[in-house]
């Protein structure tokens, strides 16, 4: 016991009152009509717009030993003319679909997503193309222009998204008002938490790096805050704490727990 002291040491410990403003919460309290909706979906169009999409059949060579001499003859019989019927029969086994759906470039690999979307014409054929997952030969079936939904299908995406749009507005303005009143009435959080709907909570025994917590209290940033000398002598409340560009706290320290050995009973 005497010798190894920090195996049996309590932490530092800290007690403090926080308010925590979050972007979730505030999605809660967003209302919003049809015609705010509309409105909304006229003025964003771009963040609705459907890339271009591409159907296909495909010829898949997965990758293995004998990848290499599988290409080789797949070139071969792509040179010859053969038909692409005949090539789906000769080199796709039953476990693969030869059948693409619709896909957007970015559902493919760089190589292939550039060969597939660079065909003019339905029936264009790919040259071979060779990525670190195997080879593949594409026979182009249908596009699907870039097109943006009507509204009415897609009504429910536009209300989270103007949802979200709404809520970043406010949130923003709250953080300002949360760091003017804690600010303005340094030893007190009661004021801020009227004025932003928000409800004072209480954190005991918070040692550092105690991941354990629930957020935000396990999150490094506050620990640190609660831990500043400043923030735990003072008696003040601390600064705003972004926790991201989704959350943000203020908090005030009123009790602070050195850390100590325990007494030889206590551990014996």
């Amino acid at each position: 016991y005497k010798a190894h002291p920090d195996e049996f040491k309590t932490p530092a410990k800290v007690d403090f009152t926080y308010l925590i403003l979050t972007l979730d919460d505030l999605k809660k309290t967003v209302k919003y009509t049809d015609e705010q909706l509309e409105e909304y979906y006229n003025l964003h169009q771009d963040e609705f717009q459907l890339p271009e999409q591409r159907e296909a059949t495909q010829i898949v060579l997965k990758a293995g030993d004998n990848l290499n001499a599988e290409v080789e003859k797949l070139k071969q019989d792509l040179a010859s003319g053969m038909e692409f019927s005949r090539l789906l029969a000769k080199y796709n086994t039953t476990s693969q679909n030869s059948h693409t759906g619709l896909l957007a470039k970015s559902m493919l690999s760089p190589a292939a997503g550039i060969a597939l979307f660079n065909l003019q014409n339905k029936g264009d054929i790919t040259d071979v193309i060779v990525d670190e997952t195997g080879a593949y030969v594409f026979k182009l079936e249908r596009v699907v222009p870039a097109n943006i939904p009507e509204f009415a299908k897609i009504k429910g995406e536009v209300a989270d998204k103007y949802t979200n749009s709404e809520a970043r507005n406010i949130f923003a303005k709250e953080v300002n008002t949360l760091s003017d009143l804690t600010f303005e009435n340094p030893d007190s959080l009661e004021t801020a938490a009227k004025a932003l709907n928000l409800e004072v909570m209480n954190a005991k025994d918070v040692a550092y790096g105690d991941e354990t917590l629930k957020f935000p209290l396990n999150v490094q940033e506050v620990q640190k805050t609660a831990f500043n000398e400043n923030n735990r002598t003072s008696g003040n409340n601390s600064n705003v704490v972004n926790l991201g560009d989704e959350a943000a706290c203020v908090l005030n320290v009123s009790k602070y727990t050195e850390a100590k050995v325990q007494a030889f009973e206590e551990v014996k």
